[in-house]
């Protein structure tokens, strides 16, 4: 029997097979990588790419806003933050600061979320603010995009005079990678530019996939609005599937954030092993926080299961569903086709909208099978979905389905990997 250690919230799920009903396990290739997370950091803010040093360009400003990822993302600001602040005022040390949560449309994490994230050294220093898409009164209209989108900001921006953002960079099921201009667009942008830009046409769009930039829509716009905005410096890191610092990049916002892609992507990206039944984890904590997150890992999964077939996912969901919106839209027809066809026909237009687009996409091809102990069973069931809190039980459950005992491809890092 093979072990295969599926992350699960801050914990593992065992699951163990024969090996003969093994296809593949799809991981990422390991990280070879000896000296210390601070000193990347250090080194990529020493030799920033396609831009002077930020301690150069802050010298002479007044006030830095620094926009950085929510509690969705295991971005390692404990580590990051002080460096890029020491690096900003190392010329300029009565630099007025303050931190954004780029929130995009998500909640505003709490205080212990911010204390997990930051610690209490820099929330006693440093104004920490979250981002609120939908308050049409703290957004500011920056201009209008090639797309006709109308770009609206967090009006802090009016207010300072250097903009720079920290991120991390992982595959991006519909925007490519995740970082680069993604602080500004979704991350500080309006409601209705966000809407616009995960709108049904560009979810559809066969460019908008993970681990692709090229005439990517989204990623399109979302490099526009960085460029409207004036974001003149990024700190983006790649992190190992234990969540430490591999790689960093730091310089002008496309190009650091094109060289991290680049480098991410010699690591992470897999040939598929089709295969009837496909087991995939959402990489736990905090990538698995809720059912909305974990739809990435329901994606990755697809690009590998023969059409018919069943897509196991495996997270913890401890924040429940986690987008009430998400859940309404997907109980809203009798079948997931009928969902997909009334998201296309724009009946909705509302947040949240463009994952449940991606899901009900899977499902009218797929059977998705979620295993987790936080989840109502009715509530899933309404959602079109299966659930079961233990592994073995959904094997059973998909044997049954596939009628066949053929051999599992397995994904435990999920959103981590892009498949070819």
């Amino acid at each position: 029997m093979s072990i295969i250690k599926l992350p699960y919230g801050k914990t593992f799920l065992n699951l163990e097979l024969p090996e003969s009903k093994i296809n593949k396990v799809l991981k990422s290739r390991p990280f070879d990588v000896q000296e210390e997370p601070a000193l990347i950091v250090k080194h990529a803010l020493e030799n920033p790419i396609s831009s002077p040093r930020l301690s150069d360009i802050a010298e002479k400003r007044r006030r830095m806003l620094i926009i950085t990822s929510d509690h969705t993302r295991p971005m390692p600001s404990k580590i990051t933050m002080p460096l890029l602040i020491d690096e900003a005022t190392s010329k300029n040390p009565n630099l007025e600061i303050t931190i954004m949560i780029a929130t995009g449309l998500h909640r505003s994490p709490t205080e212990d979320e911010l204390v997990i994230k930051f610690g209490r050294e820099i929330l006693s220093k440093y104004t920490v603010i979250s981002h609120d898409g939908k308050d049409d009164f703290r957004l500011t209209k920056v201009g209008v995009m090639s797309t006709g989108n109308v770009l609206w900001l967090n009006s802090i921006i009016k207010d300072v005079d250097l903009i720079v953002a920290e991120g991390f960079i992982e595959p991006h099921f519909v925007a490519g990678y995740s970082g680069g201009p993604k602080s500004i667009l979704p991350g500080i942008a309006g409601h209705d530019t966000i809407m616009k830009n995960h709108g049904p046409t560009n979810i559809d769009h066969p460019k908008a996939r993970s681990g692709i930039l090229e005439d990517n829509p989204l990623y399109q716009e979302m490099c526009e609005a960085a460029k409207l905005s004036n974001l003149e410096f990024i700190l983006n890191v790649v992190l190992s599937p234990e969540k430490e610092i591999v790689g960093a990049f730091s310089g002008f916002f496309k190009d650091a954030h094109q060289k991290g892609c680049n480098y991410l992507e010699k690591y992470c990206r897999v040939e598929p092993a089709m295969a009837e039944i496909v087991i995939v984890s959402n990489d736990g904590f905090p990538l698995d926080l809720n059912l909305y997150q974990g739809v990435k890992g329901i994606v990755t999964a697809s690009a590998t299961c023969n059409t018919g077939g069943v897509i196991i996912l495996v997270a913890e969901c401890r924040d429940g569903i986690g987008h009430e919106n998400f859940y309404q839209i997907m109980i809203s027809g009798k079948t997931p086709a009928e969902v997909l066809k009334k998201i296309r026909n724009n009946s909705f237009n509302i947040i949240d909208q463009w994952q449940a687009q991606a899901l009900a996409s899977i499902l009218t091809e797929y059977t998705v099978i979620v295993v987790s102990d936080k989840l109502d069973k009715e509530v899933i069931g309404k959602a079109h979905l299966k659930i079961t809190p233990d592994i073995d039980t959904a094997l059973n459950m998909a044997y049954g389905i596939t009628g066949s005992i053929s051999p599992i491809t397995v994904i435990p890092e999920g959103p981590r990997v892009i498949i070819k």
